[in-house]
């Protein structure tokens, strides 16, 4: 059993129920410097909006109760054409060029972490917010990109729920207990002189940590900052040697566990 290629458009669809044609309800934005993290309708020169209609895929007719996914199967990297317009017909349309992507999940999960940097609770009282959905891979560096900006915030809540794992844990921490210095250059042509942190980016207020297992554990026992909301299961159980499935489920076995 092979899993099949379907291009996707970074979007979420609705259907106008009066003609049966596609609208683009929402398009995720993504990190288009990123190859790994692009948002194909979101690219320079593909003139698409939310609201805008799906009319055809290269040249073909898309209606409900067909979905996009079955004209985009066999897509992904490659280029197609779409036809869209303002309205659900195909009269004053356009087409447009894209790659399709083969996964959507980076593209998603950017949008929950703007969503939470621009949350009540990250713009309010001088707060930061920092979040990761995973601790490995491309992923470990959004701490860094959400962290950085929240240097001279009055504090910084770290939201690890929902976190998939990794193993970059420790460069947190480190940077939630670390202290910071002052530096000072003499300024020949005006005084006073200039000061700068050397802490080299690292947070230095209040934290509070939400969730997590092996990090909020640390997180407590370094006193680093108070922890809130739900407890932990606890176990601790890495992953390695993922098993494919002829289903198409993957199995996984538990090979790590943390030591106290």
């Amino acid at each position: 059993m092979h899993p099949v290629n379907v291009g996707l458009l970074g979007a979420d669809y609705e259907v106008d129920h009066a003609t049966g044609v596609y609208r683009f309800k929402k398009i995720f934005a993504g990190e288009n410097w990123d190859a790994q993290a692009r948002s194909p309708l979101t690219e320079p020169g593909v003139k698409v909006k939310e609201g805008d209609y799906l009319i055809a895929v290269n040249g073909r007719a898309l209606r409900a109760p067909q979905t996009p996914f079955e004209l985009l199967t066999n897509a992904a990297g490659e280029t197609v054409t779409l036809t869209i317009n303002s309205k659900p017909t195909e009269e004053g349309s356009h087409t447009v060029q894209v790659r399709p992507i083969a996964d959507e999940l980076s593209l998603r999960e950017q949008t929950g972490w703007r969503a939470t940097q621009e949350s009540g609770l990250a713009t309010t009282g001088g707060l930061g917010m920092s979040t990761s959905p995973t601790w490995v891979g491309p992923d470990s560096t959004t701490s860094s990109k959400s962290g950085f900006r929240k240097i001279r915030k009055q504090g910084m809540i770290i939201d690890v729920r929902y976190n998939g794992g990794g193993f970059v844990d420790q460069l947190i921490l480190r940077g939630c207990a670390a202290s910071v210095g002052m530096g000072a250059a003499r300024n020949w042509e005006q005084a006073p002189c200039s000061w700068s942190s050397t802490g080299h980016g690292l947070h230095y207020q209040p934290v509070r940590g939400l969730d997590g297992d092996i990090f909020s554990y640390f997180f407590k026992a370094y006193k680093a900052g108070s922890a809130h909301r739900e407890r932990t299961w606890g176990g601790v159980r890495g992953i390695r040697g993922q098993i494919p499935l002829l289903d198409g489920v993957t199995s996984l076995v538990p090979n790590f566990r943390a030591m106290t």
